[in-house]
């Protein structure tokens, strides 16, 4: 379970990362807005089972693949694409893009005012954000992901994405800049210096 909340309150993301919607430990992550003109959402939680009084206070955002573990880490992303409105970013640390076995994913969910349940599968098609894929096998990027404010100074507010079993256990920490379009982006790519930068580890 991960709960992350903005400085406000205005809104918190709970991510549960062996949630089962119809598949196996493929995560789930609940956005739940919460307003000073309206009731606050109420949760139960038990047994990776989240219950909200209020549809309307929030949407849902299902994982893509069975064990990919979406949600055990969960963000928010700051403004990466500038539209005005808050963005999310969700680890998929167990995920095999490319067929790279936990090379792990995240996805960048942009804001919105639906209350529409989002699946990461259509993030990954290029609808409504974009994904991050990793650049090793077991890299496990995703395992801890947030913003990291405009690093860059170009209005957009960046990201930072941990990949802790990267360079042999000593880890990689990638810092991807905002973007304005919905292209998947490959840490390979981050690596060489384009759309971002790498923080290396520095002991196993």
């Amino acid at each position: 379970l991960k709960v992350i909340g903005n400085s406000n309150a205005n809104v918190e993301a709970i991510g549960f990362e062996k949630s089962n919607t119809s598949k196996t430990v493929d995560g789930i992550t609940y956005q739940v807005y919460s307003h000073t003109d309206a009731p606050t959402a109420k949760l139960w939680v038990q047994q990776n089972l989240i219950v909200s009084t209020s549809i309307a206070q929030g949407f849902v955002m299902n994982g893509e693949n069975a064990y990919d573990y979406s949600g055990r880490s969960v963000s928010s992303a700051g403004d990466v694409n500038g539209d005005g409105l808050d963005d999310l970013i969700v680890g998929a640390y167990k995920a095999d893009p490319a067929g790279k076995s936990k090379a792990g994913k995240s996805f960048v969910v942009f804001g919105t005012t639906d209350t529409t349940a989002i699946n990461l599968s259509t993030i990954a098609a290029g609808t409504g954000g974009f994904v991050i894929n990793g650049e090793n096998t077991n890299d496990q990027i995703g395992f801890s992901v947030s913003s990291a404010g405009d690093v860059n100074g170009d209005g957009l507010d960046d990201l930072i994405i941990g990949a802790p079993e990267a360079n042999n256990e000593t880890g990689k920490s990638y810092v991807v800049f905002g973007a304005t379009n919905t292209t998947a982006i490959n840490l390979s790519t981050i690596a060489t210096g384009t759309g971002g930068f790498v923080i290396n580890g520095e002991n196993r």
